[in-house]
């Protein structure tokens, strides 16, 4: 699978090239000043661009820029410690991206409860940006969100509480949002198995040497 990747360039730009995430791409105009690429699908949904820009004049416009693009599931990160607040690491900071993680995983979730007769319907913001602010009540909407899962299906016994406490945040509340989600997909999926392997599934048909009517 590939993502696109698309890069808004000055007017006097002629050529684009580089790579993403280590690969070299080729970037095509496809639109005025946009320079597009498909580059390798990212598990993470992060995308590194390190490319170089070149006007008429062969002059080259070096430019490194980090994009995310969200769909689907992606591995929830719940490994934050304190050596990461104190080291000033990205995986000590609450980012746009981590809300966007969190937010599509739960969207992936409620599909795949609903798809299979859950009646789960959360509340979702899927275009958290670097401008938006994590306000209490858009964390606690995000905590409703997860405790409607688990309502609506099971909680996982390896699962940590959801928290409680919406007014003070740090980096352990954030690790057991995300690895509630990470659990519940765990579940989701076991339980997936056990439906595959119960009795009959083809009706008519044979099922392990055996006439299913």
């Amino acid at each position: 699978m590939s993502q696109t990747i698309s890069v808004l360039m000055a007017t006097n730009i002629v050529q684009v090239i580089g790579t993403i995430n280590g690969a070299q791409v080729d970037f095509i105009l496809t639109a005025p000043q946009i320079w597009t690429a498909e580059a390798a699908r990212a598990e993470t949904g992060r995308y590194e661009l390190i490319i170089t820009a070149i006007d008429g004049n062969n002059n080259l416009y070096p430019y490194h820029i980090v994009e995310y693009f969200f769909q689907g599931w992606t591995p929830p990160i719940f490994n934050r410690n304190q050596w990461d607040i104190e080291r000033d690491r990205e995986l000590g900071f609450l980012n746009y991206q981590d809300l966007l993680r969190i937010e599509y995983n739960c969207k992936y979730l409620s599909d795949t409860l609903r798809g299979y007769g859950y009646l789960v319907y959360l509340n979702l913001k899927l275009d958290w940006n670097m401008e938006d602010l994590p306000y209490q009540s858009e964390m606690a909407r995000i905590i409703n969100n997860l405790s409607c899962i688990q309502n609506s299906f099971y909680r996982s016994a390896t699962s940590p509480e959801l928290p409680d406490n919406i007014v003070s945040w740090n980096y352990t509340k954030l690790n057991d949002i995300e690895k509630v989600l990470y659990d519940t997909k765990d579940l989701i999926e076991l339980a997936i198995k056990s439906f595959r392997f119960s009795g009959c599934i083809i009706s008519g048909g044979v099922h392990g040497g055996v006439d299913c009517i």
